[in-house]
């Protein structure tokens, strides 16, 4: 401690950095953004993860509607009959899909997830599912091989 001979109290040089109390505020603010931001993306992986396994559900049904009926894979009776299923599996199933809709005539079909994001596929007369297009993700596209990938 100092003391200086023109004031008539003791002075005492201003203690430098930071308080425990501060240092624990801006902690706990750090933890409880960062907890929030790994929500986010885990909640935009896994929808990303729901679309790659849709891709291979719906290629799997649409190649057993097709040897079913002797149909095109991507003909009206074997793409309705894939909505049909695959309607009644998202009721069921607990995927993370609110809906599946199919094109008939374009032998295409959407899956829809919650968040507004959705997914077309392509059905090819040879059975082969390709992911063509997505809506609503934010930090995802479709890679060279057909498939969600993180951007």
């Amino acid at each position: 401690m100092k003391r200086f001979s023109n004031f008539s109290h003791t002075y005492r040089a201003q203690a430098r950095g930071f308080s425990l109390v501060e240092m624990a505020i801006v902690i706990a603010v750090i933890g409880v953004l960062a907890g929030a931001a790994v929500f986010a993306v885990d909640v935009e992986s896994g929808a990303a993860t729901v679309v790659d396994t849709e891709q291979g559900t719906l290629a799997a049904v649409v190649k057993q509607g097709a040897a079913i009926t002797g149909n095109a894979p991507n003909s009206a009776a074997v793409v309705t009959g894939a909505q049909n299923y695959l309607a009644d599996q998202v009721l069921t199933g607990g995927s993370g899909a609110t809906a599946w809709t199919c094109n008939t005539g374009a032998g295409t079909c959407t899956i829809t997830l919650e968040g507004a994001k959705t997914a077309t596929y392509a059905i090819a007369a040879n059975g082969v599912v390709t992911l063509t297009n997505l809506t609503g993700f934010n930090h995802y596209a479709i890679s060279a091989s057909d498939r969600i990938e993180k951007t």
